[in-house]
């Protein structure tokens, strides 16, 4: 008899945490918009500094769609984001330049390599809005997809060890392209343990 009850029991909680989950679909009911506009061509814009973290190569893009996006966020989330007013796609990032790359390859040959290769005409895809988050620290950015911009990453790299460069110092292959929609307080980067891949996926287009 206790044994029938037991089963019940644990029959009838099976069903209440199924019921529970198929109810919840705060992650499924919203479907981010992003325009057709942000496959646009821009201009080219140099990233070039002194001291450290000023030194990058990035794929400008148009502004203003990504924006209308990052508001249709903020509407879902009920909050407001911090961002930087433009919008692009880091190929080498301010940590790669200083800790590897410039050790034999100036920026300004990495952005020749990047000119000769057309960078502001390469193809690139959106996947998803990603979700980065590190204890209170969160984070929104259109997770992409590109194999014009891998293999430019590799080309840089094949440069950078023809003239010298250790391999350890740089791997054309850890490459996880992103556009930053917005934060709640700074952004998070790939040195605080953040992936901007498909694993962080909270929305797909």
């Amino acid at each position: 008899m206790y044994q029938n009850m037991f089963l019940k029991c644990v029959l009838i909680l099976l069903l209440t945490s199924c019921a529970s989950r198929s109810i919840d679909t705060s992650h499924s009911t919203f479907t981010p918009h992003l325009p057709e506009s942000a496959q646009q061509q821009v201009e080219f814009i140099s990233h070039q500094g002194e001291g450290a973290f000023k030194n990058y190569l990035a794929m400008n893009l148009p502004w203003e769609p990504f924006s209308t996006l990052r508001s249709q966020i903020e509407n879902e989330l009920k909050i407001a984001l911090k961002h930087r007013g433009e919008a692009h796609i880091t190929v080498i990032t301010p940590v790669e330049y200083d800790q590897g790359l410039k050790e034999k390859l100036p920026i300004s040959a990495i952005e020749q390599i990047a000119s000769k290769r057309q960078l502001q005409k390469m193809k690139w895809q959106a996947v998803c809005v990603g979700e980065g988050i590190k204890d209170n620290l969160k984070n929104y950015y259109v997770v992409v997809r590109s194999d014009d911009l891998t293999r430019l990453r590799q080309e840089i790299a094949q440069e950078f060890y023809r003239r010298g460069g250790a391999r350890e110092k740089f791997n054309p292959d850890l490459f996880f392209p992103h556009i930053t929609l917005g934060f709640n307080q700074r952004d998070l980067h790939f040195e605080d343990g953040i992936k901007k891949d498909s694993s962080t996926c909270r929305w797909y287009f």
